[in-house]
């Protein structure tokens, strides 16, 4: 039996994979064969050799400086931060890129020559397999690490990364590269004729999956961001570290050590009556409304449809829609608690009004009105009081009827443990 391990391609959402490292490490998980393209082929130097804590460090120190010259974070918010107050900032960035086609990536060949010995890579036990495009014409070239020269291992990482057009071509003794993900960001099969017989596959693209068939074999343990990781050239330290969080959780629910679909939950504690009572009572209440319910609740849970995941899943939305923070690992009953203590439960009469003529009129909702809706719905459960304002909030609105559901169910169970 021999483990694979496939990195997929993403710039900066790399970080991801440090993460997922992270939680692979912890469980004592080791691999015979890793292959990589563009970020995963980089990373995945980091992964053969062991060098996980230089890995980190690269990580949580790396700038857009030390990527381009006169480097530009293009996450969105610091680009327009620029676009407005560092015009010459910006036009230095776009003569650098005018003049190589690209942009100037000699602090990053800098960077990489500094982190990674290729001859600690050639001689890792662990057979490493990187993907590239060779140009002209778009051929898939695929390359054992191991059977390179000595001086060709870094050039074919980053001919492996060479993502244009925002880096340039990269030229090795006259012959052109560009990012192997071009052809395949996902090289599973490559992995699999390395002689793997099962693999964990670290994807890198949040709601995109381009080898279905394959992620979806026995055989493959399939790691996916839960959340959108944002722009692939943003260095911005809150968003490395938030990636970093993220691979770690959904690496740990993908090997059921945690559970949980967007939030990550401690292996759940929820009673199985509880979510069997839940699912009758939204069937009983909302019979016409239960099937686009059902639909709400199957949404990011990949097919694992059952009584206590569609109970977690409500849980989820619940707290997504009142805004809760999706990187700590929680309690079941933690994240309810939260997310329903974080509503008030004011009656406001102008407010409910406004909510209830937007429904008639069929205007979207906001998430400020959807917090409302449930101020209003929380008020209500309490008080016991305007009950037929709750047919006339929440029917229309088959995701508010089924928090509604879920809140008048929390505080049932409150009342009988007397508080």
């Amino acid at each position: 039996m021999k483990r694979g391990l496939v990195l997929s391609g993403g710039g900066s959402l790399g970080a991801y994979q440090i993460g997922a490292w992270k939680a692979l490490r912890e469980l004592n998980i080791t691999f015979d064969i890793v292959t990589g393209v563009s970020i995963g082929a980089l990373n995945g130097a980091f992964f053969v050799t062991g060098k996980y804590d230089l890995a980190v460090q690269l990580w949580n120190t790396i700038t857009a400086k030390q990527v381009m010259k006169n480097g530009m974070d293009m996450d969105v918010e610091e680009t327009n931060i620029a676009l407005h107050r560092d015009h010459i900032s910006v036009l230095k960035h776009l003569r650098v890129y005018s003049k190589h086609l690209g942009a100037d990536i000699s602090p990053f060949i800098k960077l990489m020559n500094k982190y990674v010995d290729p001859i600690e890579v050639k001689n890792s036990p662990i057979t490493f397999g990187v993907q590239t495009v060779a140009l002209p014409y778009f051929t898939e070239k695929r390359i054992i690490i191991q059977q390179l020269p000595d001086d060709e291992v870094i050039d074919y990482l980053h001919a492996s990364s060479a993502v244009w057009p925002i880096f340039p071509i990269h030229v090795i003794k006259g012959k052109r590269f560009m990012d192997g993900g071009i052809r395949d960001n996902l090289p599973i099969d490559f992995c699999f004729r390395l002689g793997a017989t099962e693999a964990i596959v670290i994807n890198l693209w949040y709601g995109i999956n381009s080898h279905p068939r394959l992620t979806s074999l026995k055989n493959v343990t399939y790691v996916t961001p839960s959340w959108d990781l944002g722009s692939l050239m943003s260095f911005r330290r809150k968003v490395i570290s938030h990636n970093m969080t993220l691979g770690y959780n959904d690496t740990m629910k993908a090997l059921d050590r945690l559970s949980g679909f967007r939030y990550t939950f401690k292996l759940t504690d929820t009673k199985p009556e509880t979510s069997e009572l839940f699912l009758a009572l939204l069937k009983c209440d909302y019979p016409r409304l239960f099937p686009t319910m059902k639909l709400i609740l199957e949404r990011h849970t990949g097919g694992l449809v059952n009584p206590q995941n569609y109970f977690l899943r409500a849980v989820e939305i619940l707290a997504e829609t009142v805004g809760v923070d999706h990187l700590p690992i929680y309690e079941t009953s933690e994240l309810i608690d939260i997310s329903v203590d974080s509503l008030c439960a004011t009656f406001d009469g102008p407010a409910i009004i406004g909510l209830l003529r937007k429904i008639k009129n069929g205007v979207s909702f906001t998430r400020v009105d959807d917090r409302k809706a449930l101020c209003a719905l929380k008020y209500i459960i309490l008080h016991k009081e305007h009950i037929e304002e709750v047919s006339r909030i929440s029917r229309p609105k088959p995701k508010l009827a089924m928090l509604y559901v879920l809140m008048a169910l929390v505080y049932r169970e409150r009342e009988k443990r007397g508080y």
